[in-house]
This record gives structure tokens, sequence and C-alpha cells, in this order.
């Protein structure tokens, strides 16, 4: 008995996600409720899926009860043949110091054939993942020609860093500044080599850094209007009201906006974002096709916000679907026909191929892009880390602050069977996988994984996250047995 409602736990796929509330993940970078993930499911998946979650639970029961003696998994820890699967399996990584060579990255050269790489994180202040994201975009770059790349901040945001990039003047510390939480040494030193990169390149080669969140309407209508008061001041004096009452709602953090009131500045953004189609060749004239789209996107970036931070309380998931759409943008705009890297955390740039969580970005990208959007996720099991505190007895944010988990990872997770691998860096290709393996075998039922996103209330274990069957979900993992926190500026 025991051992049935122990497997019909793990076999849980969907009820886990649509029965609880992650009660310690609070704000923008959280997923919605419980009532959101069922319309979220209903809107992707119609009529179909009640039937299929009906069939997966009755598939979990059956299950259930044909354990026998001889099923180990997952009653005892991990049997032989899957850990040498999984060593077998497992490619060694020397480390995550982006001046490594090259050679231990071949069994990965295939990624230089997609239009996007998603480049996830398992948190958003890990030294060892930062590095290896840097190592990973230098490889792109250097050996496959990438020309960009998407970063999990604001498009405004941005335009300075890619500004920088290009040579203009200042620091790229004093702009990261802006970013708030993103500003690690690694950042920096990855965006001081791409700008090291760009001086020797001429203008069409060069490096582009491109921030696709939207998130927050902070740069926007400056940098609308020190274009505008370039190519037509008199553009610009007829749209200046429409920029400052976007200002006044974003300075209220959008709480005073109606519905009658955003709806009124989303036809009005939306119809000014439309009249530059018939602008462009005169703005062209007078600055350029590049500086043209970039600034349009600025009005397109507005119109996300928007949607994201007045429509938060329903079930789609704008977010993710403006992410990836800006992506797709990037891509075409700056990239030539050749790969962009996608820099986001896990949970952004998972193929959340189900729907049974709100539709990722990645989950996007595969639908627009197939094979051609490839992801790599990344996991660890110890270590310090930076991010966000959370008080979850006073509910309250106690700052940015360094971050240890001692503990052993939670049985049978990803992490666990990971920390018992013979190597202690490595990454696997789990689209690579043998159908009937051991190591498919276990990934394919679903296991969960340890993921922390801006916050971290000291309890490891609320931050198991089920990805559900994880090869569909990443193509590969690197990991880290353990890891150290990634220093601010």
């Amino acid at each position: 008995m025991l051992q049935f409602q122990d497997k019909l736990g793990r076999l849980r796929l969907a009820t886990d996600l649509l029965a609880e509330k992650q009660e310690d993940e609070m704000g923008k970078d959280y997923r919605p409720s419980n009532q959101k993930k069922q319309e979220e499911i209903m809107k992707h998946h119609g009529k179909n899926f009640i039937p299929f979650l009906v069939i997966i639970l009755l598939l979990g029961v059956w299950a259930c009860e044909k354990v026998t003696e001889d099923d180990h998994e997952p009653f005892e820890k991990f049997s032989q043949e899957l850990l040498a699967d999984l060593n077998r399996s497992a490619l060694q990584l020397t480390g995550s110091d982006p001046t490594l060579p090259d050679d231990e990255l071949a069994p990965l050269a295939d990624l230089g054939q997609a239009l996007v790489v998603g480049l996830g994180e398992a948190t958003h202040g890990t030294h060892e993942f930062f590095a290896m994201k840097h190592r990973l975009f230098r490889y792109l770059v250097e050996r496959f020609d990438f020309r960009a790349l998407a970063f999990e901040c604001d498009y405004d945001q941005s335009i300075y860093f890619d500004r920088w990039l290009n040579g203009g003047a200042g620091g790229v510390a004093h702009d990261l500044m802006r970013i708030g939480t993103w500003r690690p040494v690694e950042v920096t030193a990855l965006l001081e080599w791409m700008r090291q990169v760009n001086l020797t390149r001429p203008e069409a080669e060069r490096l582009h850094f491109v921030g696709v969140d939207c998130q927050f309407a902070t740069y926007q209508p400056d940098l609308l209007r020190e274009y505008l008061q370039h190519v037509s001041p008199q553009h610009l004096a007829e749209i200046e009201a429409l920029l400052v009452r976007e200002e006044a709602f974003r300075d209220a953090d959008f709480k005073n906006l109606t519905t009658e009131q955003y709806q009124s500045l989303w036809r009005e953004l939306e119809s000014e974002y439309q009249a530059w189609a018939s602008l462009k060749k005169d703005f062209v004239a007078l600055s350029s096709t590049r500086e043209f789209e970039v600034a349009r996107q600025l009005l397109r970036s507005l119109i996300q916000v928007n949607q994201v931070s007045f429509e938060s309380s329903t079930s789609t998931n704008y977010r993710d679907f403006h992410m990836a759409e800006n992506t797709l943008w990037a891509q075409k705009q700056f990239c030539g026909g050749r790969g962009i890297a996608l820099w986001a955390h896990n949970l952004h740039v998972a193929n959340d191929f189900a729907g049974i969580w709100p539709v990722s970005t990645g989950y996007h990208l595969r639908q627009a892009l197939g094979k051609r959007y490839v992801i790599v996720g990344f996991s660890f099991c110890q270590g310090s880390f930076t991010a966000v505190g959370y008080d979850p007895v006073n509910k309250v944010y106690t700052g940015l602050q360094t971050h240890s988990i001692d503990e052993a990872p939670l049985p049978y997770s990803v992490n666990d069977l990971f920390f018992a691998a013979e190597k202690k860096m490595f990454f696997l290709r789990l689209d690579r996988l043998v159908k009937g393996d051991p190591l498919q075998v276990w990934f394919n039922q679903g296991r969960k994984m340890l993921n922390i996103t801006v916050s971290y209330n000291g309890n490891p274990a609320k931050y198991y996250w089920i990805p559900f069957f994880i090869p569909p979900c990443y193509d590969v993992l690197i990991h880290f047995d353990r890891t150290t926190f990634a220093a601010q500026l």
C-alpha cells in the first residue's frame, strides 16, 4: 500500500501543478495562480486535455498496481544499470572558464546550426552558470558566427549596452546599474569581451545585445524622444501627450489604470506603431534602417509592458509570449540569417511542451522554429548563489544576498541522480538518449528539478519544480555538482 501511494505520488505529473501554489514565489517573475494554470491548459489544448489528463492518471494507477518486487525504481536508490548509463552518457567538463579550449565542446557542435540557442540557468546568481554561458556564447560566435545575445532584461535597458558594445561612450559598469539584480561580474566580463570583438569587425558583422523582456516602461519614452527629436520634432510634438500619459501610469505602477484607460492607451500605442510603417521612408532618410527599427520596437515594447502589467491577472502568460516574439525579432533584425543565443532562466528557455504550467518562451520558440531552437538547461546540487531573500513568515523581501544549500538533493530528483554520478562537472545530451535505455526510461517518468528564481526563502525543498518529461524540455543539461555565488558589481 505504501509503495502504491509513493508511486502514485510520483506520477502526479499534472495534478501537482494544478493543485499546488508556490506560496513563496511572488512578484512579476513568478507563475500565475492555479486558476490561471487551468485556463492556460484549456486555451492551448482545448477539450482534448481533460481526457489526456484522465489517461495519465489512470495509467499511473495501473502502473502502481503492476509494481513487483523486481521493480526497483523509484523505491530503491538508483540501480547500477542506471548509474552506469549515466556515467557513460555524461560528457566531462573541465570547468566553466570562458578561456578554456573548445575541444570538449565538440559534441555540442550541432548547436551551431540553430537559429536560436536557449541558455538557461537554475538560479539568477551562480558563477558557474554565467561563466559557462559566456564560454558557450563565445564558442557559438567564434565557430559558427552567431551575431547576437538576447537577454532576460528589458528592451529599453539593452539599448544602452548595445551602443556601448558598438563603440559608444560610457562604461558597461555604469549601464549595468540600470538592471537591478543583473549586475554580476561575469556578465560584465561577457559584455567587455563582446566589445573587444566588435572593435575588430566591420559594422555589418558586429555583435549585438538585445533585451527581450517586457516588465518595465522605464527608458522607452526618453529614447523615443531622442530619436524623434533628430528625425521629426514635429511628430514628437504630436505624440508627446501620449508619452506623458504613459509615464504617469508607469510612475504609479499602473495601479490607477482603469480598464477603459488601458484600452485607450493600448489603441493609441498600437495606432502609433502602425503609423510608423508609412513614416519609415522619411525617418530612414534622416537616420538609418537599423535606427528606425530599433526606435519603432520601443513602441512595441511599451505595448507589451502595458499588457504584461495590466493583464497579469489573466490566464495568458503574456510575458513569455512576448519574450519569444522579441527573440525572433532580434534574430531577424541583427543576425543576418545567423544564430542568436537567448540568456534566461531554465523555466523560460524550457520547451513547455504540455502546457501544464504557463506556456514558456521556449515552447513558443520550439513551435516557431522546430529543431532550429536548441535548449541548454543548467543544474546543480549544492553550493552558494545570490538571490533576493524572502521571509515566508512575515512575507517580506530582505534584499539581494548570498545563500547556500548544503543539504543533499531531494530524493529521486534530477539533482539527486546527478549527485551520484562519477563526474562532478559534465553535460548530458538528453536529445540523444537511446529509447529504452535505463537513463531514457528514468527521465521519461517525469522528475523534479531544482530551480530558484529571483527570490529564495531558505528552504530548497520549495524550489524543486516538475519539468515533466525532461528530454523534450531540454536538449542538453549542463551540471555542476557544487557552485559558487556570482559576485555583484
